[in-house]
């Protein structure tokens, strides 16, 4: 005891209960940071004012051990008696601050529980995130980094008066897990991309040369932007960005299947060679490659370079081979590509295998042959996919398809078009056996067309859609 009437306080009890030793230097250098935040550099004055909390804890106490909340309140009060209100302030300021962040920590690890121990039926952070399985092991680890991310930033890096408005529902700052970590969403211009190949950080891909790559490395690209960013990711010329590699197929195709031609017609045992020097030759001499629809002038060269060989009959036999397996091994090869896409982006993995790529592709204003079997073919694809993955297309792609993509010109429009409206959008009922019967679309101002399946022309282009195919029910 100190004079024989008090008792020397030889230990503290923590606020989780735990008794600790009494360590007259942490007050000390309290008070002395304290001081230093409003001015203050006499370190010999915080330690006779420590003294005197420790004093006045001796005589209020008695033979009870202090508290840490009792020992704060002594510091405060002594502050204060003292005449030192600047260093008192900066010390309640200093001692809230600290109240505040062990009331937060306490708060994060209630929410740690709760995602350890909890479903996603009984927890609403897991299903925070709708892109997001919260229940699997990869989904609740990145919901720890999420939770206690949003910590971090509230507690150390927001304005205090931002971060109380956000905590108290005033405002909402969306996605405060990536504040300072990067941009969110973003438009993925392939096009640029492609050209001359890409890095996604783990090594180097090429150009694309053909349209399975070409879709292939489409969905690396979105998915690969996936992990590093936050956000969804578009494409917004989707069509445009496809195109090329239906050009670069069918150029191929074209090749490989006059080699075919001339070993069969041309009886041409070098063939393989041949072609592809027939090929160079004359997309040298004419600057253009076979395309798909023809009419650029290389099908003319092509038959006057082979003319110099073979007789006329076998040279429109070779040519007329050549673009017909063209045609249809692209469009299948288009088909499958488009296929793999819309498989991959509803399958793949991204954010550490917690989610798939949040993705959205924009089409449907390529008016080129090679954007326009991009467009028929992948939605082909979603369209005999849509068992497998019912969320990946909707109603409103399908009308949008329909008004915009198609028109008679593209082999097939006409009749996948009437299919998809009588499967996905009709409003009436089959008429005969094998026939249809009158649907309904309603177009964004709110009117009414009504297709009658005996006014269908595969003929009309897509400028005559409203006038020609459908009847406004309006007037």
């Amino acid at each position: 005891m100190r004079e024989g009437f008090f008792f020397m306080i030889q230990q503290i009890i923590k606020r989780d209960g735990r008794m600790v030793p009494f360590e007259i230097d942490k007050i000390t250098n309290a008070i002395f940071g304290a001081a230093q935040a409003s001015g203050g550099q006499d370190h010999d004055m915080a330690q006779e004012l420590a003294e005197q909390v420790e004093k006045t804890l001796e005589e209020t106490a008695g033979t009870e051990t202090p508290t840490v909340e009792q020992v704060q309140d002594t510091v405060e009060k002594v502050l204060i008696e003292s005449g030192h209100a600047r260093t008192a302030k900066k010390y309640i300021l200093y001692r809230n601050e600290r109240t505040r962040v062990r009331e937060m920590n306490t708060r994060l690890m209630k929410v740690y529980e709760d995602l350890t121990f909890k479903s996603s039926l009984e927890n609403d952070v897991k299903r925070e995130n709708a892109n997001i399985d919260g229940d699997t092991a990869m989904g609740t680890m990145l919901k720890y980094g999420s939770e206690g991310a949003k910590q971090f930033y509230e507690m150390f890096i927001l304005d205090p008066a931002h971060a109380k408005a956000h905590r108290e529902g005033d405002i909402h700052i969306h996605d405060l897990d990536f504040l300072t970590l990067t941009t969110t969403c973003c438009q993925i211009d392939l096009l640029k991309l492609f050209r001359d190949g890409f890095s996604t950080g783990h090594g180097f891909l090429r150009e694309p040369n053909d349209i399975r790559s070409y879709s292939a490395l489409a969905c690396i690209a979105i998915q690969s932007n996936q992990n590093d960013q936050h956000g969804g990711q578009s494409v917004p010329n989707f069509d445009y960005s496809m195109a090329p590699g239906v050009r670069k197929t069918f150029r191929k195709l074209f090749r490989d299947n006059l080699a075919k031609a001339l070993e069969v017609f041309g009886e041409d045992d070098n063939n393989e060679v041949d072609a592809r020097a027939l090929t160079e030759r004359v997309e040298q001499e004419t600057g253009k490659w076979a395309c798909l629809a023809g009419g650029n002038g290389y099908d003319e060269a092509m038959a006057k370079a082979l003319s110099e060989t073979l007789d006329e009959k076998t040279v429109a036999k070779c040519m007329k081979f050549a673009r017909k397996y063209a045609d249809k091994e692209t469009r299948k090869g288009t088909y499958q590509a488009m296929e793999a896409l819309v498989h991959n982006l509803n399958t793949m993995h991204s954010r550490a295998g917690a989610q798939i790529p949040f993705s959205s592709l924009n089409y449907g204003t390529d008016t080129s042959p090679e954007g326009r079997l991009v467009m028929e073919q992948l939605l082909l694809a979603f369209y005999e996919l849509r068992e497998d993955f019912p969320t990946s297309t909707s109603d409103q792609e399908i009308i949008q398809a329909l008004k915009h993509a198609f028109d008679g010109e593209a082999a097939g429009s006409a009749e996948l078009a009437a299919s998809l409206a009588a499967d996905e959008l009709g409003t009436g009922e089959a008429g005969r056996e094998g026939e249809l019967a009158a649907y309904e679309l309603i177009d964004d101002e709110g009117r009414v067309y009504r297709w009658d399946p005996d006014e269908w022309h595969d003929d009309i282009t897509a400028d005559g859609w409203m006038g020609e195919r459908w009847e406004d029910s309006n007037e």
